[in-house]
């Protein structure tokens, strides 16, 4: 499999082999016991959940309506209000990030759920949870804090606040 990081039709992920490797190797995290195809699908797969988690807080729009991935944008600015070129370092990041942790539990990151399996909160004092009733299979977002911090500076909320302004 190719990672290819270049904007385009064909763009499927948004961190290199070496760039993982390179990021991993600067922060003691140990990847040799995985090959360079087993890391290079994990970072094709969670660039796509990567772009599931951002797609609504994302400032400004896609570079081009034919761009497979939602990065590079324009008209995109972090919370200090400087300009977003090409694909920000903590989107970079955040793919090998979430690529590391996918590696050790793959394909957990696009998990699935009964809602019998679901718990809400029912009591305010004392916390009891309770199964929520149902059957159907439906999608759980997974968040790494790991990533939420990364990208904390680059997203905006639904009201298009800096996401880290929001408490």
């Amino acid at each position: 499999m190719a990672v290819i990081t270049t904007p385009g039709a064909t763009q499927n992920a948004y961190a290199t082999l070496a760039e993982f490797k390179a990021y991993c190797d600067d922060r003691g995290l140990v990847y040799s016991s995985y090959t360079d195809t087993q890391i290079e699908q994990a970072i094709v797969r969670t660039a796509r959940w990567l772009d599931g988690y951002m797609a609504n807080m994302l400032p400004g729009i896609r570079g081009d309506a034919t761009y497979a991935l939602l990065w590079p944008r324009t008209g995109a600015v972090d919370q200090d209000g400087y300009e977003l070129s090409g694909v920000p370092l903590q989107v970079n990041y955040a793919n090998i990030e979430a690529a590391f942790y996918d590696l050790g539990a793959p394909n957990t990151l696009q998990a699935t759920y009964t809602p019998s399996q679901q718990k809400i909160l029912t009591q305010a004092g004392a916390i009891k949870w309770t199964p929520v009733a149902g059957s159907e299979t439906a999608s759980a977002r997974i968040m790494l804090p790991v990533v939420e911090d990364l990208l904390a500076r680059v997203l905006r909320d639904k009201r298009g606040y800096p996401a880290a302004l929001v408490v």
